[in-house]
């Protein structure tokens, strides 16, 4: 049986990777990030909906219609699968060896990615016996999601690490980028305003 769940989880993971998923199937984990990042029910946050940035982070981000965003694509479809987040192997784990230079630093790379997914393991642990089995990001409650991101953050893995930090300033700098969003930090706007074109 353990076995057998080995080999289902990887093998889960490598169809993240390689699977080129709809825009269906990572929305609703993209306006899931977007609502656990940012606080729209604090007094005093800007007035802005959660739509209003979803469509301005696609302006300003065209993932689902630029091919150099297929990677991010894949890692929100891998993100959603809660229960892969231990898991350290495949193309996360060549990615890892790539960010941490072990071909010219040297190190065993089979070696890290077990202590990184035994530390992931133990992270994941306490969370998961606070959700439904098999539970995925979109179907969490808002204290839930964020708690989900926070293993992200704090991963022994660099590449989750920079995920999560990816993830986080994709919401920040579509939300700081609204003009709606500039009274509530002080900000009068650009000190050069544009003008149209041909004027």
């Amino acid at each position: 049986m353990r076995c057998s769940n080995a080999v289902a989880g990887r093998a889960r993971a490598a169809e993240a990777f390689i699977v080129d998923p709809s825009w269906s199937a990572y929305r609703p984990v993209l306006r899931g990030v977007i609502a656990a990042v940012l606080p729209f029910d604090a007094a005093g946050f800007p007035p802005i909906t959660l739509d209003d940035v979803e469509q301005r982070l696609l302006k300003l981000f065209p993932i689902e219609d630029e091919i150099q965003f297929a990677g991010l694509q894949r890692t929100i479809a891998f993100f959603d699968e809660i229960s892969l987040f231990p898991l350290m192997s495949g193309p996360l784990l060549q990615e890892e060896s790539n960010v941490r230079d072990l071909a010219a630093r040297g190190g065993d790379s089979a070696r890290i990615g077990a202590e990184i997914a035994a530390a992931d393991a133990a992270a994941f642990a306490a969370f998961a016996a606070t959700i439904k089995p098999n539970a995925r990001f979109r179907d969490l409650s808002i204290e839930a999601r964020r708690t989900y991101l926070g293993l992200w953050r704090d991963s022994a893995s660099i590449v989750k690490r920079e995920f999560f930090g990816s993830l986080r300033n994709l919401v920040m700098i579509t939300t700081w980028s609204m003009d709606a969003t500039w009274p509530s930090i002080g900000y009068a706007g650009p000190l050069v305003q544009r003008t149209a074109i041909g004027s």
